[in-house]
């Protein structure tokens, strides 16, 4: 575990006193934790981050639910980095974030859905949503998101923080800045708003890089059995434009349909 994280977070003591900060925290549980990796792991993951129109790069142009923004799984090309995020797939590391969180039984998924190498550009975003809470291809239940972000002299002015609202989606609670080499690890319950709703306002040649890891257990968060859904959910909260707002109710009514018509 010492080759990629930072020896400081391995500690039983970090581990209770991480746990404390990750349960207390508000609008719901998450921990932010800078200088997450040794300096050789984070730069070799800056170093081989893939370009735009990388083999199995995913674009996402759709306005408010995701624009000027790509996804690459490192399983879908010659990742340099593959040993590292099989390692964060490991027993090790999972008994890592398991003794932070005290969610038992948590587990990687291999095929990398929606996670790895994401990557927005000046003018993108990604709009506040609740997260799926339902892996189709391992039937698992989703219970945590680990964001490593990728980002060198990234500036207070160029926007792109992650929003964590509340759960009346009244206020945004914690921004957090997407500065290099700092991990956030926060629960995906199915009312965990978030997202980076701002259009960036980066330079051309400097986007906002981040890689990003879910994990899973064999059961729903207690209470949560009947909010679970296997899609996305966007949410436009006030101040935000007509546009915006009708592009999330519109993303909701298609994932209300669908989830209605697999009833059939």
């Amino acid at each position: 575990m010492r080759k990629y994280i930072n020896c400081e977070y391995l500690t039983e003591e970090s581990s209770r006193k991480l746990r404390e900060r990750y349960n207390n925290a508000t609008p719901f549980k998450h921990l932010t934790l800078d200088d997450f990796l040794i300096d050789e792991a984070a730069l070799a993951l800056l170093s081989n981050f893939p370009s735009r129109g990388t083999h199995g790069s995913r674009e996402f142009n759709v306005g408010y639910r995701g624009e000027k923004k790509y996804q690459v799984s490192p399983e879908a090309f010659d990742c340099p980095q593959i040993d590292f995020f099989r390692y964060l797939n490991s027993a090790p590391f999972l008994r890592l974030l398991e003794n932070i969180t005290g969610i038992d039984g948590l587990i990687g998924d291999p095929h990398f859905l929606g996670g790895g190498y994401h990557c927005t550009s000046r003018g993108g975003r990604l709009g506040v949503h609740a997260d799926f809470s339902i892996n189709p291809e391992l039937n698992l239940y989703r219970r945590l998101n680990l964001i490593i972000y990728l980002n060198k002299d990234w500036q207070s002015d160029f926007d792109g923080d992650l929003e964590l609202w509340d759960s009346s989606l009244d206020r945004c609670v914690v921004a957090v800045s997407p500065t290099y080499n700092r991990a956030v690890i926060f629960s995906t319950d199915p009312h965990c708003y978030h997202g980076h709703p701002r259009p960036l306002r980066c330079p051309e040649n400097t986007p906002r890089r981040s890689i990003a890891l879910y994990y899973y257990t064999a059961q729903p968060s207690l209470g949560m059995a009947n909010d679970l859904v296997s899609d996305t959910l966007y949410y436009a909260p006030r101040g935000f434009s007509l546009q915006e707002r009708i592009a999330a109710v519109y993303s909701r009514v298609r994932v209300s349909i669908k989830k209605t018509l697999n009833r059939r």
